[in-house]
């Protein structure tokens, strides 16, 4: 059931095969076979799926990080590199031979296959910029694995077995069979979701044309009947409007033709949903920034439909629109990776050394328990009414003799709330401070000694784990 071959082994950010080949051969079958079009699809169009990296870790290493991001990988009967020179300092001593694509068993040998388009989109998505070096590599694989599953494919007289992932890839799903399938109709799903030059210049020329121009001012008779949404502010329906998908927009117009007619013009608002609703047009960004002063003229809403419309992916989209289309297919498998990638915890450097009791602007916190059985928890409530936000108040943290924190206590005047204990013994010790009404705890930051699975317990005092410093953050209430 292991997956080592570059047959049915896909990207696993954009679920397309992870080689051309296969692609470029059925372009010159015979007519009658299930193929793409060869007068849409050539080889230059496919090329960039061969550019293929892995994800994986390396147990061996010293570096902070031990997963790492391969350099150029051909995967075949076996996983090889296409050079000997890598950037990630992670991928050092790792034996390439032992290497297996989507393998079963949990393990260093486990690598996940992606190509670098696609990693370059799913930055932008996780990060905001195309920099792949700001995705956290071991947030992506863990997120990566549990989408992990075994999929089985009815072959002639048996069924094949192998492990892939369980993300909703749109179109290309019905395409991943024992081998990848070219469906007549699906030629967008190859194209490389690039943001490329000419591309752009087709789009500007194409938005400039005489039909996104804006139309004559129109009366019409407004409906009679009482609408409530008459009342609100025009910045609450803008508001309002914008967490709205274009089905219930178009509800809220037929609903209130006020409504419609306060937004149909409006510049700032259109423009504003090509950015927030559609965020992989980077095409369109650029053209909105770049022409902003020269726009005056164009019907936002119209262009904002149409962009909608043509860059759905979807059989039918033009050819002018297959990098659009396949990366707003990409784009929706991203916002499934991300969803779990950001529950994934930061790694953050810890001091090895005592670290003093710090303020610092920042916002509340919630502190809440596992529920697990054979622990228990103690709570307090440091705020008991929204008013206490503007009152004084003085912040306690108290330590044992040991040095470890043994409780926190925030005092109203003569009201103090202790989370923990103060503890009495000879050589405890208390830090105090004391903070004006309308500022407020964001949250702590418990500083510990760094743990090592190289230490063994008996070497370790009693109270290793303990807190021995604390950062408080705070900000204005």
């Amino acid at each position: 059931m292991t997956s080592s071959n570059s047959r049915n082994a896909w990207c696993a950010i954009c679920g397309v095969t992870i080689e051309s080949t296969i692609i470029r051969l059925r372009l010159i079958y015979p007519k009658g076979f299930s193929t793409y079009d060869p007068d849409v699809v050539c080889d230059a169009d496919v090329e960039w799926l061969d550019q293929v990296h892995l994800l994986g870790y390396n147990t061996s290493v010293t570096t902070r990080s031990k997963f790492y991001v391969s350099g150029l990988a051909i995967i075949g009967r076996g996983v090889d590199m296409a050079s000997e020179t890598q950037t990630d300092p992670s991928f050092a001593g790792v034996d390439v031979r032992t290497l297996r694509v989507y393998r079963n068993k949990k393990g260093p040998e486990r690598v996940i296959p992606f190509h670098w388009q696609c990693y370059k989109t799913l930055a932008l998505y996780l990060t905001g910029t195309s920099d792949t070096t700001r995705i956290r590599k071991g947030a992506l694989y863990r997120a990566l694995d549990r989408f992990s599953v075994v999929r089985r494919v009815q072959q002639q007289a048996s069924v094949s077995e192998y492990r892939c992932l369980s993300l909703d890839y749109g179109d290309v799903s019905k395409a991943q069979k024992d081998y990848w399938e070219c469906i007549p109709g699906q030629e967008y799903t190859v194209f490389s979701p690039q943001c490329q030059a000419q591309l752009k210049r087709d789009i500007v020329a194409f938005i400039s044309s005489p039909r996104f121009e804006k139309p004559r001012q129109y009366r019409h008779e407004a409906n009679r009947e009482s609408n409530p949404l008459t009342t609100l502010p025009e910045t609450v329906i803008f508001g309002v409007s914008e967490f709205l998908d274009n089905r219930s927009l178009i509800n809220l117009f037929c609903a209130s033709l006020e409504t419609f007619s306060s937004l149909r013009d409006n510049d700032s608002f259109w423009k504003r949903r090509i950015i927030t609703h559609l965020p992989f047009f980077f095409e369109l960004h650029d053209y909105l920034k770049e022409q902003s002063q020269g726009l005056e003229n164009r019907d936002f809403r119209k262009i904002f439909l149409w962009a909608d419309a043509a860059s759905k992916p979807q059989s039918g989209v033009t050819r002018l629109m297959f990098p659009v289309a396949n990366r707003r297919r990409i784009w929706k498998v991203c916002e499934q990776i991300g969803e779990i990638y950001n529950q994934e915890p930061h790694q953050k450097n810890v001091p090895k050394s005592y670290l003093e009791c710090q303020a610092r602007r920042s916002e509340g916190q919630v502190i809440g328990d596992t529920r697990e059985p054979g622990l228990y928890f103690r709570s307090v409530n440091f705020l008991r009414d929204w008013s206490e936000l503007l009152r004084p108040w003085t912040l306690d943290l108290f330590w044992n003799s040991e040095g470890d924190l043994s409780g926190i206590s925030v005092t109203f005047g003569e009201d103090q709330r202790i989370f923990g204990h103060e503890p009495l013994e000879r050589g405890a010790a208390q830090t105090t401070g004391s903070f004006p009404g309308g500022v407020w705890i964001r949250g702590f930051v418990f500083h510990i000694y760094v743990s090592s699975v190289l230490r063994p317990w008996q070497a370790c005092s009693w109270n290793y784990s303990s807190c021995k410093g604390i950062t408080v953050c705070i900000e204005e209430a």
